[in-house]
Protein backbone atom coordinates (compact mmCIF):
# COMPACT_ATOMS: atom_id res chain seq x y z
CA UNK A 1 0.00 0.00 0.00
CA UNK A 2 1.98 3.46 -1.39
CA UNK A 3 2.31 5.67 1.84
CA UNK A 4 2.71 3.78 4.46
CA UNK A 5 6.21 3.67 6.62
CA UNK A 6 8.31 0.85 6.55
CA UNK A 7 9.15 1.12 10.48
CA UNK A 8 5.61 0.90 11.82
CA UNK A 9 3.25 -1.63 12.04
CA UNK A 10 0.11 -1.75 10.48
CA UNK A 11 -3.09 -4.01 10.97
CA UNK A 12 -4.62 -4.96 7.51
CA UNK A 13 -7.60 -6.93 6.94
CA UNK A 14 -8.80 -8.41 4.11
CA UNK A 15 -12.01 -10.41 3.41
CA UNK A 16 -13.70 -11.78 0.18
CA UNK A 17 -17.12 -12.98 -0.42
CA UNK A 18 -17.54 -15.65 -3.28
CA UNK A 19 -21.23 -15.09 -4.96
CA UNK A 20 -21.37 -17.22 -7.88
CA UNK A 21 -19.00 -15.52 -10.71
CA UNK A 22 -18.62 -12.56 -8.79
CA UNK A 23 -16.01 -11.52 -5.36
CA UNK A 24 -16.96 -8.83 -3.06
CA UNK A 25 -13.21 -7.86 -1.21
CA UNK A 26 -12.72 -5.61 1.30
CA UNK A 27 -9.55 -4.33 2.70
CA UNK A 28 -9.33 -2.22 6.19
CA UNK A 29 -6.46 -0.89 7.61
CA UNK A 30 -6.21 -0.58 11.46
CA UNK A 31 -10.48 -1.46 11.41
CA UNK A 32 -10.84 1.21 9.32
CA UNK A 33 -12.51 0.13 5.92
CA UNK A 34 -10.41 1.88 2.90
CA UNK A 35 -11.17 0.08 -0.08
CA UNK A 36 -14.38 -2.36 -0.98
CA UNK A 37 -14.08 -3.79 -4.29
CA UNK A 38 -16.04 -5.97 -6.71
CA UNK A 39 -15.27 -8.07 -9.44
CA UNK A 40 -14.96 -11.41 -11.45
CA UNK A 41 -13.85 -14.28 -8.74
CA UNK A 42 -10.54 -15.80 -10.27
CA UNK A 43 -9.70 -19.46 -8.65
CA UNK A 44 -6.49 -18.95 -7.32
CA UNK A 45 -4.38 -22.22 -8.15
CA UNK A 46 -3.01 -24.67 -6.51
CA UNK A 47 -0.80 -22.28 -4.41
CA UNK A 48 -1.78 -19.37 -2.51
CA UNK A 49 0.44 -16.96 -1.29
CA UNK A 50 -0.15 -14.66 2.06
CA UNK A 51 -0.27 -11.24 0.07
CA UNK A 52 0.20 -12.29 -3.25
CA UNK A 53 -0.90 -10.27 -5.87
CA UNK A 54 -2.48 -10.78 -9.51
CA UNK A 55 -0.03 -14.25 -10.58
CA UNK A 56 -0.32 -15.27 -7.01
CA UNK A 57 3.17 -14.09 -6.16
CA UNK A 58 4.33 -14.01 -2.60
CA UNK A 59 4.68 -11.06 -0.50
CA UNK A 60 7.70 -9.77 0.97
CA UNK A 61 6.94 -8.93 4.84
CA UNK A 62 6.59 -9.61 8.52
CA UNK A 63 3.33 -11.26 9.78
CA UNK A 64 3.32 -10.95 13.27
CA UNK A 65 -0.86 -12.31 14.17
CA UNK A 66 -2.41 -13.93 11.43
CA UNK A 67 -6.12 -15.90 11.23
CA UNK A 68 -7.95 -17.31 8.60
CA UNK A 69 -11.64 -17.70 8.97
CA UNK A 70 -13.97 -19.54 6.68
CA UNK A 71 -16.39 -16.76 6.52
CA UNK A 72 -15.72 -12.75 5.52
CA UNK A 73 -15.83 -10.68 9.01
CA UNK A 74 -18.25 -7.90 8.82
CA UNK A 75 -16.67 -4.50 9.66
CA UNK A 76 -18.10 -4.69 13.57
CA UNK A 77 -15.69 -8.29 13.83
CA UNK A 78 -12.89 -6.59 11.56
CA UNK A 79 -13.21 -3.09 14.52
CA UNK A 80 -13.04 -5.85 17.66
CA UNK A 81 -10.16 -7.71 16.04
CA UNK A 82 -8.15 -4.71 15.68
CA UNK A 83 -9.13 -2.82 18.77
CA UNK A 84 -9.06 -6.39 21.25
CA UNK A 85 -6.61 -8.56 18.91
CA UNK A 86 -7.88 -11.96 18.51
CA UNK A 87 -10.20 -12.88 21.34
CA UNK A 88 -12.15 -15.62 19.74
CA UNK A 89 -9.97 -18.73 17.93
CA UNK A 90 -10.86 -18.85 14.53
CA UNK A 91 -12.44 -22.21 13.41
CA UNK A 92 -9.24 -23.85 12.65
CA UNK A 93 -7.54 -23.40 15.93
CA UNK A 94 -10.86 -24.06 17.55
CA UNK A 95 -11.57 -27.32 16.30
CA UNK A 96 -7.52 -28.45 16.77
CA UNK A 97 -8.25 -27.20 20.31
CA UNK A 98 -11.23 -29.50 20.81
CA UNK A 99 -9.27 -32.61 19.34
CA UNK A 100 -6.43 -32.18 21.51
CA UNK A 101 -8.84 -32.39 24.68
CA UNK A 102 -10.46 -35.45 23.19
CA UNK A 103 -7.60 -37.07 22.71
CA UNK A 104 -6.51 -35.87 26.70
CA UNK A 105 -9.84 -37.35 28.12
CA UNK A 106 -9.48 -40.71 25.79
CA UNK A 107 -5.56 -41.07 27.23
CA UNK A 108 -6.88 -40.05 31.09
CA UNK A 109 -9.92 -42.78 30.18
CA UNK A 110 -7.77 -45.47 29.41
CA UNK A 111 -5.20 -44.88 32.74
CA UNK A 112 -7.94 -45.04 34.89
CA UNK A 113 -9.40 -48.42 33.20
Amino acid sequence: MSGTATSTWYNYTWTWQKSGTSVVETLYVNGVLIAPFTGTYTAPGTTVYLGGSNGNTPSIGVYGEMAIYNAALNATQVKDVYDHGISVPEPVTAGLLALGGAFLVARRRRRTA
